[in-house]
């Protein structure tokens, strides 16, 4: 770390054959030893003063790393059971998303087989994941996405900065992966075009889901939201 300090310990080598031939693996550890208890000889003050340093530096390094996070969380509903996933640092995106419905669909693999496709994901609690979702309302870039795909009843959403929902069926998803993907020579900017605009062909705004998120009392936005603004 930056905050370490480098102490080397010149030593002739005879010396330290012999070391290590008659105290295999010591000499290190002993070396380590005597530093950490001659640490325990400094004044208390001073030990308590470096110790809160230390501590300090380890939180805001902490809330950086949680600020530099970049996820999308994902429920997954089976068999009535639903579980929650989190994908780390941009890991997958709605087209993402479509590439694992469609991989899923097309193997005509069971349903409850669906989570062993999730093999770069943590998975939280489903408060962990409401956490998530209300993130997504705020203006915090964290959350870049929120997903939910019901295998029992073959449908898939995702949830705007605005709370606002848009659902469709797994089928559909699988079908606007494989027109924009169908042409190999494409760029990356073509296949999300063409999929971004089949998508919004195919998916309408779920009110009841919408309202559940932002709450029965609060008044939902009249506005519209396009494909590109979902990925935010």
């Amino acid at each position: 770390m930056a905050s370490d300090h480098e102490i080397v310990l010149w030593c002739d080598h005879r010396y330290a054959g012999a070391l290590e031939k008659y105290f295999p693996g010591e000499l290190l550890r002993r070396l380590m030893q005597c530093v950490y208890d001659m640490t325990l000889e400094l004044p208390k003050d001073v030990r308590s003063g470096i110790e809160r340093a230390i501590s300090e530096e380890d939180r805001v390094r902490e809330v950086q790393r949680e600020a530099d996070r970049r996820m999308a969380v994902l429920s997954v509903r089976t068999d009535g059971e639903v579980r929650y996933f989190c994908f780390e640092n941009g890991g997958v995106d709605t087209i993402g998303v479509a590439k694992l419905i469609r991989t899923h669909l097309t193997s005509k693999a069971p349903h409850n087989r669906f989570v062993d496709r999730l093999d770069r994901t943590d998975e939280l609690t489903c408060n962990r994941y409401e956490q998530y979702v209300s993130e997504r309302l705020t203006s915090s870039p964290r959350v870049i996405g929120v997903y939910e795909i019901d295998l029992d009843k073959s449908e898939f959403a995702m949830m705007d900065r605005s709370g606002e929902w848009l659902s469709c069926s797994l089928k559909d998803v699988s079908s606007a992966y494989w027109f924009a993907t169908r042409k190999t020579y494409q760029t990356q900017t073509e296949r999300l075009a063409k999929f971004n605009a089949r998508m919004e062909e195919c998916t309408a705004v779920d009110s009841e889901r919408t309202m559940q998120t932002l709450g029965a009392t609060q008044t939902r936005r009249p506005e519209t939201h396009t494909m590109d603004e979902l990925s935010m």
